[in-house]
């Protein structure tokens, strides 16, 4: 008997999004793609647990992608299509694209809901940007800002990356958005300017970055 899988495809098409902190345009990439799969997974599962590895699908662009993996085990493939594939079809752009096996994702998946009651304090948001070795994914740049377990960290967000022109060659540029805020109290400048030159000085000492 054959074994059918449910699978889940999407594609984005380059096209601008929103503007960053320098006002370059932000276009469709394979970050786009990780986020709208975050979501994905937070909606279903209610938490993050799939992780990244390197891509072996020659659909793929090995550099920009990379493979999905649940237990260590290959679930799905996200990020830049290859170019013998957009050869194939005829097109002259860069696609990015996700590719997800659902029957092993959904039979490993259980949720529990838990309700946290929102805080009324106010956020307080900073943006640093970097630049260092392109080959640094941002999924262990993610996780190791995460590690520092700053306290009202709520939210690490990659905003910009950008490499060509004004980049040195082997290096990326970014830009990470870290949002601040606490349950009970509201922060003040001083508190938060703290927390976020530690999580920057952290970073730059782990991964050799240069502050922009």
């Amino acid at each position: 008997q054959a074994d059918e899988r449910v699978s889940m495809a999407a594609v984005a098409v380059k096209g601008v999004q929103s503007r960053a902190w320098n006002g370059r345009e932000i276009v469709a990439d394979e970050f786009t793609m990780k986020g709208l799969l975050n979501r994905f997974e937070q909606s279903v599962s209610g938490m993050s647990r799939i992780t990244y590895g390197a891509c072996d699908s020659a659909a793929f662009n090995p550099d920009k992608s990379a493979a999905l993996l649940l237990n260590n085990h290959t679930i799905g493939y996200l990020g830049q299509l290859s170019g013998q594939v957009l050869s194939h079809f005829d097109i002259d752009y860069p696609l990015v694209a996700l590719e997800l096996d659902l029957s092993d994702f959904v039979g490993e998946t259980q949720r529990t809901v838990r309700f946290k009651p929102f805080s009324m304090m106010p956020l307080t948001q900073r943006d640093s940007a970097f630049l260092l070795d392109r080959r640094i994914r941002y999924d262990e740049m993610e996780a190791f800002l995460k590690s520092l377990d700053v306290p009202y960290l709520k939210n690490i967000r990659l905003f910009d990356r950008y490499e060509g022109k004004g980049v040195p060659a082997g290096k990326v540029s970014i830009a990470i958005n870290f949002v601040f805020q606490a349950d009970n109290q509201t922060l003040n400048n001083e508190e938060v300017n703290e927390l976020h030159q530690k999580m920057v000085s952290a970073f730059i000492d782990k991964f050799g970055a240069v502050l922009r």
